[in-house]
């Protein structure tokens, strides 16, 4: 995780997702199964259904939390209007280990950046980010590898409703 780390702290974003696929893909390798790539398939996924089909849903468990909540950073970051798009803000929310922290750090963020987000087109944004700042279940140890996971996964605010159907179906 340090190596990935550093990479972000050089804002060298895709380097640190080539890492990042590396080092889960030995680790399914020389537990000889595809558990974390599936497990991380399946948390976008329910993310995903949860984002663009469901009204009234909750996070099924911490690792769709935590994946959401670097779904969102990520986010936020890029709506920033500047020149110089540094990667690098992720770090301070990898750092934090206590939860309330880190919701504190996702307003201050919030209050950073947030004025370039339209709020009257962006309703599931609005609605996952209440939903990460209002959950009380998740007070154990912040997961920082799905939060890492979140953040370097393709952002679910830009894809469109119905991405994923394939042609001939409706």
């Amino acid at each position: 995780m340090k190596i990935i780390k550093y990479s972000l702290s050089q804002n060298d974003f895709n380097k640190a997702v080539v890492q990042f696929n590396l080092l889960y893909s030995l680790i399914d390798y020389f537990r000889k199964n595809n558990r974390k790539e599936k497990n991380m398939a399946k948390i976008r996924e329910i993310l995903k259904n949860h984002y663009h089909n469901e009204k009234d849903w909750d996070f099924e468990n911490e690792d769709e939390y935590y994946f959401a909540i670097g779904q969102v950073i990520a986010y936020i970051l890029s709506k920033r209007n500047t020149n110089n798009k540094s990667v690098s803000e992720i770090l301070e929310f990898l750092e934090t280990k206590n939860i309330e922290k880190l919701k504190e750090k996702l307003i201050i963020l919030m209050k950073r950046y947030g004025y370039y987000i339209d709020i009257k087109k962006n309703a599931r944004f609005n609605d996952l980010y209440s939903r990460i700042l209002t959950e009380e279940s998740f007070l154990g140890k912040i997961s920082e590898k799905m939060i890492l996971a979140g953040f370097l996964s393709k952002n679910l605010f830009y894809e469109k409703k119905n991405e994923n159907k394939t042609e001939g179906s409706n």
